[in-house]
């Protein structure tokens, strides 16, 4: 098996089918971009969702929408009917489905990450940093004479 995760952009509505056996499947197209500023490029992958969680996720799944995908990847090659070209499909079967891009998530970090979040960003944006606590005291050492002779 070839695990890989994927984050783009939904370039089409899914499409919800059931197999003869009457399994359901979500069928979807993901956009990723890829390349340089000069010369962008989208990298297309097929993805296929499988069971209850494509009777649940299909209505979701709308062209444009943020997700980040994980699951098996597999590469087949056609010959292009309108072209007679080969070319190649990258498909994806979704183990796991994650709506919104890896920076939305970090937007939406628990409350846990906030303080070191917001303080990282207050010393971005020239903030004074808070005052470090002060450091407790030593504990007294046992029969310690404070009477140095130097």
């Amino acid at each position: 098996m070839h695990t890989a995760v994927f984050a783009g952009y939904i370039g089409r509505d899914a499409e919800l089918k059931s197999t003869q056996s009457g399994d359901a499947v979500a069928s979807f197209s993901l956009g990723i971009s890829t390349g340089t500023r000069d010369q962008p490029k989208t990298l297309w992958v097929d993805c296929s969702l499988w069971g209850k969680r494509a009777e649940a996720l299909a209505q979701h799944l709308r062209k444009g929408a943020s997700v980040t995908v994980s699951g098996d990847v597999d590469c087949r090659a056609f010959t292009s009917k309108k072209t007679g070209e080969v070319a190649a499909v990258i498909t994806c079967r979704v183990d796991k489905l994650t709506f919104g891009s890896k920076a939305e998530q970090q937007r939406e970090a628990p409350a846990a990450f906030a303080p070191q979040q917001n303080a990282y960003k207050a010393a971005k944006e020239g903030a004074p940093r808070p005052a470090a606590p002060a450091p407790a005291p030593a504990p007294a050492a046992a029969g310690f004479d404070d009477d140095i002779p130097f």
